[in-house]
Order: structure tokens, then sequence, then C-alpha cells
């Protein structure tokens, strides 16, 4: 007995799955950048407006878009874009090097963390 699935590709590929961690791999196919997004969705009915802070590799520029959200009502969602960049003259790394960082929506009360797994294939 066989069965059929279709199949349906995700723009980003898996790494772009809503997940709250983050897996961007350096490689010769997206020639040192990647742009990932995710989606927050509140939880409590108070508004609240939360900054970002992240910690990266040195030789990878991090660009939070937007880098602020504020959110109202219960169940709202709010989209945010990370661009991940390997510098010019970033280091060197060899082939399958994995470095890790993360990124904090963070206001006086709260800190939502995800962390980031960076892996080198070219």
């Amino acid at each position: 007995m066989s069965f059929g699935c279709g199949t349906r590709r995700i723009p980003g590929g898996v790494a772009n799955l809503n997940y709250p961690s983050f897996v961007v791999v350096f490689d010769r196919i997206n020639d040192g950048v990647r742009r990932l997004t995710r989606t927050l969705t509140k939880v409590s009915a108070k508004p609240e407006t939360y900054n970002v802070t992240y910690a990266a590799p040195e030789d990878v520029q991090v660009t939070v878009t937007p880098m602020t959200l504020e959110l109202k009502g219960k169940n709202e969602k709010r989209n945010y874009t990370v661009e991940f960049s390997l510098q010019p003259q970033g280091k060197v790394r060899p082939a399958g090097t994995w470095d890790f960082g993360h990124i904090s929506w963070e206001n006086r009360k709260q800190r939502v963390r995800s962390p980031i797994a960076f892996n080198w294939k070219i």
C-alpha cells in the first residue's frame, strides 16, 4: 500500500517555520544573508510594548524589523523579520562550525528570548 502526499514549499525553507528558535545556515546558496520571519501572539489582556535586543557572533550583522512591538489586545499577532548577514571582512570559519546567540523582546516586566544557532557551510 502506498500513500501519496502533496509537498508544500515554505518560503525560506524549514528555518522559516514559526518556532521561537532560529537556525541560521550560511552557505553558498544564500550569499551570506538569511531573512527569517516570526509571529508573536500576545497572551495577556493589558497593552504592552517590547523592544528588541540581540547577541550574535561579531562577524554577523543582525537587523530586526521592527525594533519595537506594540501589542494592545489579547491574542493580537505581530510579525517581525530578522536579517542575518555575514560581514565582508568577517572571520573565516571552517565548514561545519557552529556558534550561538539570541534575540530578546523585553519590557520592564518581561523578557521573551529566542536562541539562535549559526552554522557555517561555506
